[in-house]
């Protein structure tokens, strides 16, 4: 009994080997041997052994990795993608047409046609058909492909012509006007509205009761008009004369009767101040595609160092040949003060003389700079 029970397990211990064995070469070999033999003879008879040949060996050499049984180099847009064996050349992929969205967007999906049109269609259909009540097999497509129009538009004018009573009843029914009024906007409600309560087409809108979008719509059409309203100073009666008096002083006295003219000013500097930031938290650049972008560091993002300008500019001064002999730039210089170090440092040490900007730009120091 135990000697049977021990070949019973030896016998199904070498079965099992042999389906694993059987498995492991059938993994091992190649697609194309693994196809039945009929298969692979149709194949060579069809005049392409050697290319079948080269597919075995390809496909051998993968052993079904990086792409498949295909290959590495398998285009997946390859319109013969079912073809066995497949082809190892590479194939370029047609480019994808540019789709205009505006244009599809903006166009007529429904087209009109005329009276003139729908008769000539009519009167192909009857010379196609002649004046039977049903229309005949493939009349109805001749007549759509010649007349470049729709099957459903063919259609419509047979039954037309069919219910009306002969071409008489073809007709255009598209009417003049269709849609709703168009909304027009109130001028006096606009202007009834404070000032200050229609800065924005929100506020428009709510004063007179229509929508953003009528109210925008009317403002592209010019109905109304957008303004920037600025703000200017208030003028008692003695500065109005005192501009006044200005602008007298700065006339020509010989030119008052006949023909007002400015003075030329070739005395006259002007000065302006500026204050400026030593950098900013966002600076937009432009870089290449292989470089990185600087990197920029302070100590506090919040209290970035600032720095006063005096510019000085004159009237350019010009030859009597038209020359530019001087451009009237007279300088450009920075409000700095020097200032003995606090504390030693990497850079100086302490009590070494260092150029600030000015904490402060009062008038004596304006003085300083002008005198």
């Amino acid at each position: 009994m135990a000697a049977a029970f021990l070949h019973f397990v030896l016998v199904m211990a070498a079965a099992f080997l042999h389906s694993v064995l059987q498995v492991e070469d059938h993994c091992r070999r190649s697609p194309l041997e693994r196809l039945p033999l009929h298969r692979c003879r149709a194949l060579a008879s069809e005049g392409d052994a050697a290319s079948v040949y080269r597919s075995s060996e390809f496909a051998a050499s993968t052993n079904g990795r990086e792409g498949g049984w295909r290959g590495a180099g398998y285009n997946p847009n390859f319109e013969n993608a079912d073809e066995y064996p497949p082809r190892l050349e590479h194939v370029q992929a047609p480019s994808a047409k540019e789709i205009d969205l505006n244009a599809l967007a903006n166009k007529n999906k429904r087209e009109q046609y005329t009276v003139e049109d729908k008769r000539n269609i009519y009167a192909m259909l009857l010379a196609r058909n002649g004046e039977h009540g049903r229309l005949k097999k493939g009349v109805l497509d001749s007549v759509a492909r010649d007349g470049n129009c729709s099957r459903r538009c063919v259609s419509r004018i047979w039954k037309e012509s069919k219910l009306g009573g002969g071409v008489n009843s073809i007709k255009n029914n598209l009417k003049l006007k269709t849609g709703r009024k168009k909304m027009s906007l109130d001028i006096e409600a606009l202007e009834a509205i404070p000032p200050g309560e229609r800065t924005t087409i929100r506020q428009v809108a709510a004063g007179l009761h229509m929508s953003k979008s009528t109210v925008h719509r009317r403002l592209k059409e010019k109905v109304m008009r957008r303004v920037s309203n600025e703000l200017k100073p208030s003028l008692t009666e003695a500065n109005k004369k005192a501009r006044v008096a200005y602008c007298l002083e700065n006339l020509e006295p010989s030119s008052l009767e006949d023909n007002p003219t400015f003075k030329g000013s070739f005395n006259k500097v002007h000065l302006d101040e500026k204050i400026f930031y030593r950098t900013r938290k966002t600076q937009k650049m432009y870089l290449s595609n292989r470089e990185e972008a600087p990197k920029r560091e302070c100590k506090h993002k919040n209290h970035i160092q600032q720095i006063m300008f005096l510019s000085a500019m004159a009237r350019p001064r010009y030859d009597s040949q038209g020359n530019c002999v001087f451009d009237g730039k007279i300088g450009v210089w920075a409000f700095v003060d020097w200032v003995q170090a606090q504390k030693k440092s990497a850079n100086r040490g302490r009590g070494e003389w260092e150029l600030k900007p000015s904490t402060s730009v009062d008038r004596n120091k304006s003085r300083e700079y002008i005198v």
